[in-house]
């Protein structure tokens, strides 16, 4: 008999008691564990679709005490995260952060590559804005050299718009106020270390439209991602100076800007290259 068959053996004599007390959870988490991880013929065995091991790994991480008990034990929450993500079901975020987080402020000693595994995934565009946080609060250079990778096949005249990752970070700052700086921001280094090039310029202009096109649809205020004391300046810079009768208070809040942060200043007016082009000039 395989192990995954004697792991449903195991299933089937546990006490429906782990459910209501939490009593024997970690028992009962580990066969379903190995039944996750069993070839994939076995897992799609009818047997599996009876039993739905799914459903119950599911009840017995909601069970209140879970998280307490999992709170010292990282390397078996990576295996419930390994098992959970794999589902092609539509998953259970509030537990996968909740574990995620587990991991995360463990010291766990693979906890690097078990972060890159997950930032591989191919469904890493369709996880929830808390999820890329939790990951970036732990690894921040991991958005770096995604945005590095965009440049760079830019460079090389490769379209990068409808890229997965490109189009992921369109989709999570526009979402996300923290995320939007934490990209403007590196895209800020990039303008000052490559002298504002005409490539990084276009890739910030489209990332720009791209997330107020988000904003728009989405029914949210693409404003509320700026900081407070700049929104309102923000509002003028989205019309086009030709058209904006508020030109010359403009032109004034940049000279001002200009003289006290002029790194923000920097970031606002390549968001708006328009503007840029009126700041050159003056």
């Amino acid at each position: 008999m395989s192990a995954n068959y004697e792991s449903v053996e195991e299933w089937c004599n546990m006490d429906v008691d782990v459910e209501r007390s939490g009593v024997g959870i970690e028992s009962s988490i580990e066969p379903l564990l190995r039944a996750f991880s069993g070839p994939r013929e076995e897992i799609r065995h009818p047997l599996y679709r009876v039993l739905n091991c799914e459903d119950f790994l599911l009840s017995i991480l909601k069970v209140n005490t879970c998280s307490r008990i999992l709170k010292d034990k990282s390397a078996t929450c990576v295996a419930i995260l390994s098992s959970l993500l794999s589902l092609s079901r539509q998953k259970e975020w509030k537990i996968i952060i909740s574990l995620l987080k587990i991991v995360l402020e463990s010291d766990f000693k693979e906890k690097n590559k078990f972060i890159q595994d997950i930032w591989s995934k191919q469904e890493l565009h369709t996880m929830p804005v808390d999820v890329v946080l939790i990951l970036l609060n732990s690894k921040p250079d991991l958005v770096e050299k995604q945005l590095c990778n965009l440049y760079s096949m830019a460079r090389k005249n490769k379209n990068i718009w409808q890229n997965d990752c490109f189009q992921c970070w369109v989709f999570w700052c526009s979402k996300s106020a923290e995320l939007f700086h934490v990209v403007s921001s590196i895209f800020n280094q990039f303008l000052i270390y490559l002298n504002a090039n005409s490539v990084i310029l276009d890739i910030v202009t489209k990332f720009i439209t791209d997330v107020m096109a988000e904003c728009d649809k989405n029914k949210s205020n693409f404003l509320s991602l700026y900081p407070i004391e700049y929104q309102s300046f923000v509002a003028l810079l989205i019309i086009e100076p030709d058209f904006n009768p508020y030109r010359n208070a403009v032109i004034e809040k940049i000279k001002f800007i200009k003289n006290t942060d002029p790194t923000d200043l920097l970031l606002l007016l390549s968001h708006f290259p328009l503007w840029m082009n009126v700041f050159n000039d003056l």
